[in-house]
């Protein structure tokens, strides 16, 4: 793996924890501090594996008394009851999606409008770039803890064509070895 394991936390927690129960790591953060949980992902979609672990991370948080919201880039599919959603950028185009999803980060008026949203939140867990960028400059703004769940890039041999292997490689950076990852309050890997 390359997750960073040098960097010491910000608050008094394992920088990578078992986060077998979204519920116990968001108690363990939030210490009875706050109950508003952000959960952001590229996509709500019906037939991704991310989707479905945000979908079941909401529904646990839900059901536990937090107030959660889920912010995508996209989404073809409703949040659990009790779970607000918020789809801030997407495009009908594939080739779009995927400009948008590397360089969203950069779109300054964008990101300035979510980042000051996310910052009325008490906790945020990030499942993908270019999220994880948001709640990055959430926390260095606000001081609001976030946390990356993790998921493995695909390997750049499986990828047939350059241009998807650029795509790839760059993902796997933002996703594994950057700041926005070594600056995370927890790291958990699925």
């Amino acid at each position: 793996s390359r997750m960073p394991d040098t960097h010491q936390p910000q608050r008094n927690l394992d920088k990578y924890q078992d986060c077998e129960s979204v519920t116990e790591l968001s108690n363990e953060i939030l210490s009875g501090t706050g109950n508003s949980v952000a959960i952001l992902s590229l996509a709500l979609r019906g037939s991704a594996g991310v989707s479905r672990e945000v979908e079941q991370q909401a529904k646990e948080l839900s059901e536990n008394g937090y107030e959660v919201t889920i912010f995508v880039l996209e989404a073809d599919m409703e949040a659990p009851e009790g779970v607000s959603l918020r789809v801030i950028s997407g495009y009908d185009s594939f080739y779009l999606n995927k400009i948008n999803h590397l360089f969203y980060p950069i779109n300054i008026p964008k990101v300035i409008k979510v980042v000051k949203e996310l910052l009325s939140y008490d906790l945020l867990i990030a499942h993908r770039y270019p999220l994880t960028c948001l709640s990055y400059y959430a926390a260095k703004i606000g001081g609001v803890p976030y946390v990356i769940w993790h998921y493995h890039a695909p390997e750049l041999d499986e990828m047939p064509s350059l241009p998807q292997k650029l795509f790839v490689r760059s993902l796997a950076y933002f996703e594994e070895e950057s700041w926005i990852v070594k600056n995370a309050d927890i790291a958990c890997s699925i």
